[in-house]
C-alpha cells in the first residue's frame, strides 16, 4: 500500500465541498466481519481444481506447478507457503496427503515433500481405459476398516465402473468392478452414517442411494455387492451428498442430498428423504461441527447462507463475498468457500450480509473498465459494472461526473484465471476520505478490511465495496507477462496538499503527463490486463 494512502487514515482535516459533489457512488453495505481472500500476493489466486482444506490450512493447487507453485495458506495467519504438493484430496490420520485418480496415487508429507507414488495399473489399462475415463467423484478416506481405506473410481462409455482401493495409503491398489452403472462426473462416495459402509450416489443411470456391505476391521469394502438403501424417496439427479455419522445427537445419522430441484434430508440411515426448508438449488453444504447438524452453512443463489436451528431458518452470510458458485469446507471453526473466481474464508461463521455483484457467463469473461472524472472534485473513478456506469452517466452519483473516453479490459470476478482480485474501497463524503481506492494486492485488501472493523465509525476510514474485476500483476521489474498490457497508476499527492487522496489508472501513459506536471506522482504499473 502506498504510504500516502496509509497516512490518509489519520488525517484530521478533510477537504469540504458541496453536498451534491460529495454524493457517494452507490455501494452495498457490509457487516463488521467479512469473508477474507486467501490468495497470497503475486502467487496463486485461482485454480482449475478444487482447493483442498485440512487442519486449518488450504491447499491451492496450481494448474501449472512447473511455473506457478501451489500454495498452502494457513487460515489463522492468512499467509501462504509454496509447496510441490498439488491435486490432493485426502489427509490421513498420520498427516500423509494423498492425491488419487484411478490407479495413480501420489503421497506427500505435511510439509509438501513428495514421499512416493506412481501408476499401479498396467500400460494397457492406462492406454485403453484410464487416460480417457471420467472420475467418479473425489477420492474418499473410509475409517471403518483397519487400516483405513482410500477409494476412488473411473468410468468410460460401454465399460463398468472401476473402483480403486488402497489400505496402505496408496502404496498398493486393488480394483473392483461395481455391480451397478455409474455416471462419470456425477457419482460421489461418502462414508455411510453408521460408519460401517460406504454410500454411493451413482448418478442418473441408476436411481437411488446404494451402499457396500458392512466393512469393519479387516473386512474389506466390496463394491461388487452394492445394495439399495432408500425406499424410493431418494431424489433424482443428485449432484452432491454429505453426511454426519449416527451419534447421540443424531440417532439415525444426518444426511443431505443436493439435487437439481433442491436440498433433501434423511435422518433414518438414508432410508427416507424429505425436502429441506430452503427454496431453490443448493450448490454445497458444510457442517462446522462434524458430529452436530444444528449449525449448517450452504452455498446457493450465488451467496452463502447459515442456519443455527438445524435448517429451519436461514440468513445470508455473504458479507464481502463476490457472487459465485461455491463449494464449502468447514475446518477449525472457519468455513472456506471455493468459487470459480477464487477462494475465501469466513473465520467465525459471522460474515453476515449480502454477496455482491453477479455471476457471469463464459461469454462475459472480459469486462470493460470505464473511467469517469468529476470536474468539481477533480477525482477519477473507474468501474466495470454496466449498471453502475449507467447510474453515474444519469447523474445518480451527483453532479460533475463525465466519461473521459479512457478504458481498459479486465477479467470478470467469477472467471477462472490465475490472477488477482481488485478490491475496491470508498471512504465517506463527510468524514473522508471522499474517494475510491483500488488494489490488486491481497495484503492491502486484507489490511483495509481489518481496519474497517477496528476503526471507530466517527473517524475517517475506508469501507469495502467488494471486488470490481480481476487482473494480473507485474513482476518486480514492473513488466507484464507476454500477451498482457500494463495499466499505469498516478497519485494526486492529496495528503501533502491537504486534499482527499485519489488515483488515476490508464493504459495510455501519455494521459498522465499533464497530471504529473501538476504535482501528481507516477506510481508505475498497477495492473496487467488482457491484450486489446
Amino acid at each position: 500500500m502506498s504510504r500516502s494512502i496509509l497516512k490518509s487514515f489519520t488525517r484530521k482535516t478533510l477537504a469540504t465541498a458541496t453536498a451534491a459533489a460529495l454524493t457517494a457512488i452507490a455501494a452495498p453495505t457490509f457487516a463488521a466481519n467479512l469473508w477474507q481472500p486467501l490468495c497470497p500476493d503475486r502467487t496463486l489466486c485461482a485454480t482449475t481444481t478444487d482447493a483442498f482444506v485440512a487442519n486449518g490450512r488450504v491447499l491451492m493447487s496450481s494448474s501449472n506447478p512447473a511455473s506457478i507453485p501451489s500454495q498452502w495458506v494457513t487460515i489463522d495467519s492468512l499467509q501462504g507457503m509454496p509447496t510441490q504438493m498439488h491435486d490432493v484430496s485426502v489427509a490421513t490420520s498420520g498427516n500423509t496427503h494423498i492425491g488419487a485418480r484411478g490407479s495413480l496415487f501420489n503421497a506427500y508429507d505435511a510439509d509438501g515433500n513428495f514421499l512416493y507414488g506412481g501408476n499401479h495399473g498396467t500400460f494397457e489399462s492406462w492406454l485403453f481405459f484410464e487416460q480417457n475415463a471420467t472420475t467418479l467423484g473425489s477420492a474418499v478416506l473410509f475409517n471403518g476398516t483397519s487400516p483405513a481405506t482410500i477409494l476412488t473410481g473411473l468410468v468410460a462409455p460401454q465399460r463398468p465402473a472401476t473402483i480403486y482401493l488402497s489400505r496402505n495409503e496408496g502404496q498398493t491398489v486393488i480394483t473392483q468392478q461395481a455391480n451397478i452403472a455409474m455416471d462419470g462426473g456425477r457419482t460421489s462416495f461418502v462414508p455411510g452414517v453408521n460408519g460401517q459402509r460406504v454410500w454411493a450416489n451413482p448418478g442418473p443411470s441408476t436411481p437411488g442411494l446404494w451402499q457396500t456391505p458392512v466393512a469393519t476391521g479387516s473386512t474389506p469394502l466390496d463394491f461388487t455387492k452394492l445394495t439399495r438403501v432408500d425406499d424410493g424417496s431418494y431424489p433424482n439427479d443428485v449432484v452432491r451428498l454429505r453426511t454426519i455419522p449416527s451419534n447421540l445427537l443424531n440417532a439415525g445419522g444426518y444426511a443431505v442430498a443436493l439435487a437439481a430441484n433442491g436440498m433433501y434430508v434423511s435422518i433414518d440411515f438414508g432410508k427416507s428423504w424429505g425436502k429441506a426448508n430452503f427454496t431453490g438449488v443448493v450448490d454445497d453444504i458444510a457442517f462446522p461441527s462434524a458430529t452436530n447438524a444444528d449449525v449448517q452453512v450452504i452455498s446457493a443463489r450465488g451467496s452463502v447462507f447459515v442456519s443455527r436451528d438445524r435448517g429451519q431458518t436461514w440468513s445470508e452470510m455473504g458479507g464481502g463475498l463476490p457472487a459465485d458458485h461455491y463449494t464449502l469446507t468447514a475446518t477449525n471453526g472457519s468455513v472456506v468457500a471455493d468459487g470459480v473466481g477464487g477462494v475465501f474464508v469466513c473465520k467465525a461463521n459471522d460474515c453476515a450480509g449480502s454477496a455482491f455483484g453477479k455471476i457471469v457467463t463464459s461469454g462475459d469473461a472480459i469486462v470493460r473498465v470505464t473511467e469517469f472524472h468529476n470536474t468539481t472534485l477533480d477525482h477519477y473513478f473507474i468501474t466495470a459494472d454496466d449498471d453502475e456506469k449507467n447510474f453515474v452517466r444519469n447523474g445518480g452519483a451527483g453532479a460533475g461526473w463525465r466519461e473521459t473516453g479512457q478504458s481498459f479490459p479486465a477479467w470478470a470476478p467469477s472467471v477462472t484465471k490465475e490472477s488477482a482480485f481488485v478490491c475496491r474501497f470508498y471512504g465517506d463524503p463527510v468524514k473522508g476520505p471522499n474517494s475510491h481506492f483500488y488494489s490488486a494486492s491481497t495484503d492491502e485488501c486484507r489490511f483495509l478490511l481489518g481496519l474497517q472493523v477496528r476503526q471507530p465509525d466517527d473517524q475517517p476510514k475506508w469501507h469495502s465495496e467488494g471486488y470490481s474485476f480481476k487482473v494480473s500483476t507485474p513482476d518486480d521489474n514492473q513488466r507484464c507477462a507476454t500477451g498482457l498490457q500494463p495499466v499505469h497508476r498516478a497519485y494526486n499527492n492529496g495528503f501533502a496538499r491537504g486534499a482527499d487522496s485519489n488515483h488515476r489508472f490508464v493504459l495510455d501513459k501519455s494521459q498522465l503527463g499533464a497530471l504529473l506536471a501538476q504535482g501528481w506522482k507516477d506510481e508505475g504499473v498497477a495492473f496487467c490486463v488482457p491484450g486489446a
